[in-house]
């Protein structure tokens, strides 16, 4: 809840022992705030207002919450919808009212004005979630973000000041500013470096074309799980040509493979032989490395072992910045079907590793933005 004046000057001087509580979900009383948080709300982010209240007996304002402002204590709580654990508001005795209640419209100018920009992004999300357009020209988020928001629509994802909001109130920084060379894209990706490399849909990748090979490594386990406990929690089972896999649920993951299964085992029967599951979900480190394996997050399935190709079986010494040749003998149609329902394929990457299917909306996303005309 925001205060105004009137809602001081009005609040009657009761007992020591009395209190008033004024708490209400996703609605804020004051007239002045009400029409900027409806557009908040409208934008499809619950907001919990602030519990304030008002002690006759207390000398000052308590804080046991948090140590920050008034202003800026209750401008994140309203951004992000978090609620305001055990924060209590004392009326100080020794404080001239008017003095305080110019003090407290200060605080509420400063928290509508940065409302005002927060809800300038909430609509532009809104926009981007209701449309599906990407449009670099006529919204404040960039395009990687929009497109971000888009192939993780489940998650509520939000573009606020350079870094994703997701609807906990936790965010990730979007753009850390480092100018990065090919290994550190690698080991030390931010968000916006995922979409730093062109994913190709024909011909062999160039040198050191490997769209969707480097994760964000907060932002899969936000998402999927922070650990091989939290992931497995999160695991479903998917029918696969008579056995079944663990897959992650979150954001469709394992309803989508399940549409790849159901698509060859109805349309592409000669593709069955190719099918045979060498393993999903397996927290460990991409072989050779520091970082994580997508098989960390339960997002990707290795396929066809016998007739796949590994660029680290034909090149055991090379170093993943040296020239190497590419080999593959996955049929192109299969990948093309995995790619339709949001899994890039290993077999497209410089790097090649022709057993591998991960499910990254947001790279196949990106290629489809840049394919338009």
């Amino acid at each position: 809840m925001l205060m105004t004046a009137q809602s001081l000057s009005s609040e009657p001087r009761a007992s020591a022992c009395t209190a008033q509580e004024i708490a209400a979900p996703n609605i804020i009383t004051s007239n002045i705030a009400s029409k900027y948080m409806a557009m908040f709300n409208q934008s499809g982010y619950s907001v919990t207002p602030i519990r304030v209240r008002y002690w006759q007996r207390a000398p000052s304002i308590e804080r046991r919450a948090s140590s920050w402002p008034m202003s800026t204590r209750g401008l994140l709580l309203i951004a992000r919808g978090r609620k305001a654990d055990n924060l209590t508001f004392s009326y100080p005795r020794s404080l001239n009212r008017a003095k305080y209640i110019m003090i407290k419209l200060i605080q509420i100018c400063i928290i509508l004005t940065a409302m005002c920009c927060i809800s300038a992004s909430a609509q532009d999300t809104k926009q981007l979630a209701s449309t599906g357009s990407v449009n670099s020209h006529e919204t404040s988020i960039p395009v990687n973000a929009q497109i971000l928001i888009q192939a993780y629509p489940e998650l509520n994802l939000m573009y606020v000041d350079n870094h994703i909001v997701f609807q906990d109130g936790t965010s990730i920084i979007y753009d850390d500013g480092i100018q990065k060379d090919y290994l550190n894209v690698m080991d030390h990706s931010d968000i916006e470096d995922m979409f730093s490399m062109d994913y190709l849909s024909e011909g062999n990748p160039g040198y050191l074309q490997d769209a969707g090979r480097s994760r964000c490594e907060d932002f899969f386990k936000k998402v999927y799980g922070e650990n091989a406990k939290a992931v497995k929690q999160n695991l479903n089972d998917v029918k696969w040509f008579g056995t079944t896999v663990k897959f992650n649920r979150i954001n469709g993951a394992a309803k989508q493979l399940q549409k790849v299964a159901d698509e060859i085992q109805s349309n592409y029967p000669e593709y069955i032989p190719y099918m045979k599951s060498s393993g999903t979900f397996y927290w460990r480190k991409v072989r050779g490395s520091e970082r994580l394996s997508s098989h960390s997050y339960g997002i990707a399935i290795d396929i066809a072992v016998k007739q796949s190709d590994y660029w680290r079986w034909g090149n055991p010494k090379a170093k993943e910045t040296d020239e190497i040749g590419y080999k593959n003998r996955i049929p192109l149609k299969i990948a093309e079907i995995f790619e339709k329902h949001g899994f890039i394929w290993g077999g497209r990457w410089y790097h090649y590793d022709t057993m591998h299917f991960e499910y990254r909306p947001e790279i196949l996303k990106m290629h489809q933005e840049k394919s338009k005309p």
